[in-house]
């Protein structure tokens, strides 16, 4: 009997054992290198946006009119907001609209690195990956979401500031776009400047402007810009007509930018276009480029 002790101890022992599953091979490590890291993140760094966004625009002159049915507009990406594995999208995250608001976090996955949104709440729709493509010097950032790729340009690298406005990337590629016309009065006296910083000149009292770039539904689907100055400022319906690719160098100033009163009955009310208030004739001094300075 002394022997049959030691003996239940050892099947039992071994029986434990045999029941224990076995240990998971690790197929490498799950952290992402730094030096893996750093240059994706010099790729993604910088304001991005639609590339859908960008061609209608140029095809339609209706900054309103471009973001329809594009559920992400912008991407934003700075080094400055890198924590951990985490790169955070956007700044001054008010003016992004819900479908916008999600972060970038690098994985490693089966030895193959991958930026995988991180959506806040308010995300709708399913996101899967953050990719790129590089060819011939240019960059595309490539957001799929729900199976379907939706692609983006750089405009710009460094982080702009102008003076107290803080611009996000639509609003750099947008003032962008409009400061690359030449205005004039409707008689064609006087120059009349949108320079790319959001800087108005030429315009009376007016100093600065800032265009809409995504439609206010219900109230107004109408394409706004705003003059002001440090005391005061007005806002206008506006209308470019005329095919902005027509509006090269050497044309006659083919183009009208006409700017209406606006019309509000309040009350959540549908926003409409009143009387014209300033025609000007323009025409194009130079075409839009995106570039990537990295």
């Amino acid at each position: 009997m002394r022997n049959m002790v030691p003996l239940f101890f050892l099947v039992l022992v071994v029986s434990c054992a045999e029941d224990r599953p076995a240990p998971v091979k690790n197929a490498g490590p799950v952290y992402v290198a730094d030096s893996t890291k750093h240059r994706l993140m010099k790729i993604i760094q910088g304001g991005w946006v639609s590339a859908d966004y960008i061609d209608t625009l140029y095809k339609y002159n209706s900054p309103v009119l471009a973001n329809k049915g594009i559920p992400v507009l912008q991407l934003v990406f700075d080094t400055a907001r890198f924590i951990g594995d985490t790169m955070y999208n956007g700044f001054h995250r008010d003016s992004y609209s819900a479908s916008e608001q999600f972060d970038v976090v690098f994985k490693n996955e089966n030895g193959s690195v991958k930026m995988i949104p991180r959506p806040y709440p308010s995300i709708e729709f399913k996101l899967d990956e953050v990719k790129y493509r590089i060819t011939d010097h240019d960059t595309t950032l490539i957001l799929v979401a729900a199976g379907k790729e939706y692609s983006f340009r750089k405009v710009f690298s460094v982080f702009p500031e102008y003076g107290k406005v803080r611009l996000n990337a639509l609003d750099v590629f947008v003032d962008g776009w409009l400061s690359c016309y030449e205005w004039k009065k409707e008689d064609l006296s006087g120059k009349i400047s949108f320079d790319k910083t959001g800087i108005v000149s030429g315009f009376g009292k007016y100093q600065r402007y800032s265009v809409k770039t995504k439609a206010d539904y219900p109230e107004s689907e109408l394409d706004e810009i705003t003059l002001y100055n440090d005391t005061a400022g007005k806002t206008f319906a506006f209308e470019i007509i005329g095919d902005v690719r027509t509006g090269m160098v050497n044309s006659p100033f083919p183009l009208f930018l006409q700017l209406f009163d606006l019309k509000d009955p309040g009350n959540g009310m549908e926003i409409t276009r009143g009387k014209l208030e300033y025609e000007l004739r323009g025409r194009g001094i130079y075409t839009v480029t995106v570039t990537d300075s990295n």
